[in-house]
């Protein structure tokens, strides 16, 4: 079905009108009016490398710095000769040498020094989301019977 559109052009001043006819339009067969459509064929991953990107947290080593132990694997708490007084029978601690403090194996990272990373728990690197690890994907590009519009002339 044809529709006629009136198109009412001023120019200069003068008033002019024309017979337009447009065409209905319909849903574009190609890409089901959303415009877009799926290449044929899939092709790399422009966001990963092999499926997976390495982590922002560790830089893909999958360890990351002990906090509680400033990355020396040793910890220091208070005396268990002493109770961190610093003195033992009037004395300085022979333990701790009379500051309450003692040296022991840090429990947060076992002694190492470093964690797991706890963002990509120790992998170094995630499953690209883009792709979901296949590294490479259908693509959408713009539907080119319709120009991404989603409609066309209809027949």
């Amino acid at each position: 079905m044809k529709t006629i559109l009136y198109v009412i052009f001023l120019f200069a001043g003068l008033c002019f009108s024309q017979q337009i006819n447009a065409q209905e339009k319909c849903t574009c067969t190609k890409c089901n009016g959303e415009g877009m459509c799926d290449e044929d064929t899939p092709r790399k991953c422009n966001f990963c490398t092999g499926g997976y990107n390495t982590c922002n947290t560790c830089d893909g080593d999958g360890q990351e710095p002990c906090y509680r132990c400033n990355e020396t694997g040793i910890a220091q708490v208070t005396c268990s000769a002493c109770g961190g007084s610093g003195k033992l029978n009037g004395e300085n601690c022979g333990t701790c040498g009379g500051d309450g403090l003692e040296d022991m194996s840090c429990i947060n990272c076992e002694g190492k020094g470093w964690n797991k990373c706890h963002s990509c728990g120790g992998e170094g690197r995630f499953l690209c989301n883009m792709c979901g690890g296949d590294g490479e994907k259908y693509w959408r590009n713009t539907c080119p019977k319709c120009g991404g519009s989603g409609q066309t002339d209809c027949p």
